[in-house]
């Protein structure tokens, strides 16, 4: 038995080398030892379309050729998928064929709070199932830092979750996705001031919680005060993510979000726009090539007429 034969371009891309590892890798644990049959070459060919790939069998080999190097790392995934193994060896590919991806941002959303899986596994495990998200064509992640456990940004147990965060989020620059944070507009430390509290005499389902939606320590914009409190506090968090170049900051309106005000409703309209607006300048100080993205996550489930008056 001779060494598995990868062949990728002579380039110092960290990417190009974490596809040419995984491609090692998923084929190893698909219990190829033998490359006597086949060989694998990794190419970039600029010019039939962003983050494509084709796979092509050849004589003695296969080609997977990436028109970019998401690209390249995305035909890896292709192929182990289709990989023909026979025994220990390596005999070619099932699937040859081009593939372009219909859509410029294909994220995925862990929603990392409420002791799940993203939560409480090991690092090891989520690493583990970036690289294989990546794999499949994802190129952006997201990630939340829900405030509402913490005192404040210095309390340990939300220091340990921040390092615990930026670990997953590094695990996904490491393979091509674009990281990224969300936060609900109006969220707040669980030391928020009564005074500045934001209104739920009205009421909301939560989504996770009844009766009521709120923990009781979200912001009103409204209130003197109120959208200072907010951008304090998101600049705090900001500057513990400085280190990750995130591509985008996603705003929420709700889970628990929102305020029921006369000033704030109806809040996908009036109390969410207003804060966002005063939000979305501030990422690109920490991150030059942040966009914010606005949600409309439960528009029109607790207040009628949001959807309407955006």
């Amino acid at each position: 038995m001779s060494e598995l034969r990868i062949a990728r371009p002579d380039s110092p891309s960290p990417l190009l080398h974490k596809a040419a590892d995984l491609l090692r890798r998923g084929l190893a644990e698909r219990g190829v030892v033998d490359d006597s049959a086949c060989w694998v070459r990794l190419e970039i060919s600029p010019g039939f379309g962003a983050e494509g790939y084709r796979i092509e069998a050849m004589p003695a080999g296969v080609r997977i050729v990436g028109n970019d190097e998401r690209g390249a790392l995305y035909g890896v995934g292709k192929f182990l998928r289709h990989a023909r193994i026979e025994g220990t060896r390596l005999l070619g590919t099932a699937w040859e064929g081009q593939a372009i991806p219909a859509k410029p941002i294909r994220a995925m959303y862990f929603a990392s709070h409420f002791h799940n899986v993203y939560h409480d596994a090991p690092l090891e495990t989520i690493t583990r199932y970036v690289e294989d998200l990546a794999l499949w064509g994802c190129n952006a992640l997201s990630v939340w830092f829900d405030m509402h456990h913490y005192q404040s940004i210095d309390a340990p147990a939300a220091q340990a979750m921040i390092a615990r965060l930026k670990a997953i989020l590094q695990a996904a620059e490491a393979v091509g996705m674009s990281p990224g944070l969300t936060t609900l507009a109006n969220e707040g430390f669980a030391s928020t001031p009564e005074a500045l509290k934001a209104d739920w005499t009205a009421g909301h389902d939560g989504y996770f919680r009844a009766p009521g939606g709120h923990y009781h320590c979200e912001v009103c914009p409204d209130k003197p005060g109120g959208m200072e409190l907010i951008l304090q506090t998101r600049r705090q968090v900001f500057e513990a993510f400085r280190e990750v170049d995130l591509g985008f900051i996603w705003l929420w309106p709700y889970d628990q979000g929102g305020c029921t005000c006369t000033a704030c409703a109806p809040w996908g309209t009036r109390g969410f726009l207003r804060t966002c607006e005063a939000l979305t300048p501030l990422p690109t100080e920490y991150f030059p090539r942040a966009k914010a993205v606005l949600s409309t996550w439960y528009f029109d489930r607790f207040i009628a007429g949001e959807w309407e008056g955006l």
